[in-house]
């Protein structure tokens, strides 16, 4: 019995993730090559409707109350965290019916890197689409993990943000340095005693 709950429950994160693709990143990589959904293979998973995703009913249900508690719109029940309400929901709201977007998580990187899932995720490709765009589309199965330094510098608007930031902070050494100078200038008052 708790092997099959275990088993029935859908990760919230991994599908807003697998959601996330289908909704931004596919339509993308279509729109670019010139393809419409309906134009993928039958073998391909990708082709799915997102109407048949399992939490479909479930995304709108967290309400934020305060800076760190959310309530559950279904039940009214509050949690001092977004994992809290987001496994609340999943466990007792979700039903079983429709398609948990998180199994794509077993052949597309979701969570960490995986050179199974990578390999797996370059198989399900080569079903999705043909030679000639497979080479473009692969790199979407490499789990990338995104930081500050990631920026794509390239862009005027971030060269000009590093430049002015570096501008900024030698002013600001410059004139502590001139500040520090003038102090170490400016001669002692030397008191004398008086008898």
């Amino acid at each position: 019995m708790i092997i099959f709950v275990l088993a029935s429950l859908c990760s919230w994160d991994s599908s807003l993730e697998i959601r996330s693709f289908l909704n931004t990143t596919l339509p993308t990589i279509l729109k670019t090559h010139n393809l419409l959904k309906e134009q993928l293979p039958d073998t391909c998973p990708f082709k799915i409707s997102l109407k048949e995703d399992r939490l479909i009913d479930y995304y709108n249900l967290v309400k934020k109350e305060t800076q760190s508690s959310y309530s559950c719109e279904k039940c009214g029940k509050l949690f001092r965290s977004e994992n809290a309400i987001h496994e609340h929901i999943v466990t007792k709201h979700a039903n079983n019916e429709g398609i948990c977007l998180a199994d794509f998580c077993d052949f597309f990187p979701c969570a960490e890197s995986n050179e199974v899932v990578s390999n797996r995720c370059r198989a399900i490709m080569s079903l999705c689409f043909e030679d000639a765009l497979l080479g473009k589309v692969v790199e979407y199965c490499d789990f990338i993990e995104t930081s500050i330094w990631d920026l794509d510098l390239e862009k005027p608007g971030y060269m000009i943000l590093v430049i002015l930031s570096i501008v900024i902070c030698f002013i600001y050494y410059l004139l502590l340095w001139a500040e520090m100078e003038e102090r170490s200038l400016t001669p002692k008052k030397i008191k004398r005693k008086t008898f």
